[in-house]
């Protein structure tokens, strides 16, 4: 709930959100608002420079975290910056 209300409130506002949810159906009503969905956590963190991640407890963060497609496998190394 707490997370498709932010997604929701990001979008209202214009940004471009890439999401993904364990059950897609739950997420639909986010696409027709212009969340763009994504196959798995991984694939969100690959295209994002912020990720949310609001699950419900510590066995669905594990889930979405760890392995080829948890969303750490999609992390891209620390930029560089100049001041």
């Amino acid at each position: 709930m707490m997370g498709g209300r932010m997604a929701d409130r990001l979008l209202a506002k214009g940004h471009a959100v890439t999401g993904y949810n364990r059950t897609r159906e739950k997420a639909q009503w986010l696409v027709e608002r212009g969340l763009t969905l994504t196959d798995s956590p991984r694939a969100v963190s690959g295209a994002a420079d912020v990720t949310f991640v609001m699950v419900t407890n510590s066995a669905a963060l594990d889930a979405v975290a760890n392995g080829p497609d948890g969303f750490i496998a999609g992390l891209a190394p620390a930029r560089s910056s100049s001041t």
